[in-house]
């Protein structure tokens, strides 16, 4: 199980943010599959989403994941701050990370490739460090097999009585993915606007930093990292070398996801010990309010954009670690000039 618990830590922390009711429940075009979910599913604080995540063996791991959000847990969090000032960042970061905490992961199910899965079913040990020993096949469809791995009973709890609501709605959602239908793979539109967000925001370091950052530049590679993510932070020696080699008309720039304010002074602290014992020295901005519609549609990080010398986001985005990609794609965007 040894690459799939790198992303499940990665998703505990990124992914346990109260997640989007479907319009339908368990409705899941993008990744081929209807769960028999009602709204007393939901209703019962039962939440099924599609993220992504990466590996190191396969960066770009498309996921389905299965959350329970513990009712009793949320409403303590909300009278414990009826009378605190919510339009106070602080107050009201910590209010969100304070809700977050009440959501627990159940199941997270991968798609992989069909050829690469079975490639690794001849080898036993192969299979177990890269997919896990105690996975099961949901089923397959579409080119790729879905592997489930259960994940609620390793957490820990606050209390008994809460673990007790975690396992009933573990049963439920394992009772779900057993009924699961499937039905051909949604490819969906870019969730990204063509635009890049108009902006003036700081650096790590207190600098002023707007869209013109992007002038002069034939292309501007922006990555999207979090002070939390293993996957974005072993990336990052390998982007601090790469931006130093880059031609004079591209550059690199990243966006820290989880600093949203210059005042939040841990995780400033926290980013600017990432980038210093990485070697990164290229402009990381602080992810203020002009950033939120922005990182409201991105679906795990890393997340890597493209962005032209007029502010254009050009080709796809890239989800999970993946420098060979990004190289790739600058190589070929620069040669079309």
């Amino acid at each position: 199980m040894k690459q799939l618990l790198c992303l499940i830590v990665c998703l505990l922390t990124l992914a346990l943010a109260l997640p989007a009711a479907a319009e339908e429940p368990g409705n899941l075009p993008e990744r081929g599959v209807i769960l028999p979910m009602t709204l007393e599913d939901e209703n019962a604080g039962l939440y099924a989403s599609a993220v992504m995540g990466a590996t190191s063996e396969v960066a770009e791991l498309p996921l389905i994941q299965m959350v329970y959000t513990d009712a009793e847990g949320i409403e303590a969090v909300i009278s414990a701050y009826s009378d605190k000032n919510l339009e106070d960042e602080t107050v009201a970061m910590q209010f969100m990370q304070d809700l977050s905490a009440n959501a627990f992961p159940l199941y997270i199910v991968a798609l992989f490739e069909e050829s690469y899965h079975d490639a690794l079913l001849d080898d036993e040990a192969a299979y177990a460090e890269k997919i896990g020993e105690n996975t099961f096949i949901v089923g397959r469809n579409d080119g790729h097999v879905y592997v489930g791995m259960e994940v609620y009973s390793s957490l820990d709890y606050a209390t008994p009585e809460l673990a007790e609501r975690t396992a009933a709605a573990g049963v439920r959602a394992k009772e779900l993915l057993d009924a699961a239908q499937f039905v051909p793979i949604a490819e969906p539109a870019s969730a990204l606007a063509s635009a890049f967000p108009v902006f003036s925001a700081q650096d790590l370091y207190g600098n002023t930093v707007t869209n013109e950052i992007f002038a002069g530049k034939d292309l501007t590679v922006v990555n999207i990292w979090g002070t939390f993510c293993g996957p974005c932070i072993n990336e990052m020696p390998e982007l601090a070398a790469w931006s130093a080699e880059m031609p004079e008309n591209v550059q690199i720039i990243g966006l820290v996801s989880d600093l949203y304010s210059a005042d939040d002074a841990d995780t400033l602290d926290t980013a600017l010990q990432i980038c210093e014992a990485t070697g990164v020295t290229f402009t990381n901005i602080v992810a203020e309010d002009e950033f939120y519609a922005l990182l409201s549609e991105v679906v795990g990080v890393p997340t890597t954009l493209f962005v032209d010398g007029s502010g254009m986001i050009v080709g796809e985005p890239v989800v999970g670690a993946n420098v060979p990609a990004y190289k790739s794609f600058v190589e070929a965007y620069i040669h079309a000039l």
